[in-house]
């Protein structure tokens, strides 16, 4: 018994064809390479190209190994998304502008205008950008290191306690 199967990647849907109820095609064919970069250049991840191929992500892991070819075709068209997100990352966080369109009515007619938005800088944005970039200079966690001795006095207040004082050595 045959089923046509869909996904969905990046709002845009794919028909996955008729694929046979059980394991499907194991096999790998030439003609996959292509389709593979196009459908990274989308941001396919392995478990959606497996889907769109009718395969588990396994068969997809070892067509990566045993494929030279198809492997430098995904990892081409994955580096042409990450791109577009590192580009997107870096406008997100230094801020944009854009032209757009503003439709409005003005005594009774309809107006269109166009005109520049600006989108301004995103803080978490930039922090992402720095601690990626930078990660010596824009840490999330600061290391500090102690060169003595460290005395811890504890204080009882309500006087129930008495206690000592701590010494801790490095």
């Amino acid at each position: 018994m045959a089923t046509v199967r869909r996904i969905l990647c990046l709002g845009r849907r794919f028909t996955l064809g008729l694929i046979m109820a059980g394991r499907g095609n194991l096999k790998f064919k030439a003609a996959y390479t292509e389709q593979a970069k196009k459908l990274c250049k989308l941001g396919a991840t392995t478990f959606d190209l497996a889907e769109f191929f009718g395969v588990s992500d396994r068969a997809v892991k070892k067509w990566l190994v045993k494929n030279p070819a198809f492997a430098a075709a995904v990892k081409v068209g994955k580096s042409t998304a990450d791109e577009r997100v590192k580009r997107s990352l870096y406008e997100r966080a230094v801020g944009y502008s854009f032209t757009s369109e503003k439709v409005f009515c003005s005594e009774g007619v309809i107006v269109r205008t166009d005109f520049v938005e600006h989108v301004p800088p995103d803080v978490g944005a930039a922090r992402l950008w720095l601690m990626n970039r930078l990660p010596d200079e824009f840490r999330a966690k600061v290391e500090q290191e102690s060169a003595g001795n460290i005395t811890v006095e504890v204080v009882n207040f309500a006087g129930y306690l008495d206690a000592p004082k701590v010494t801790i050595e490095n």
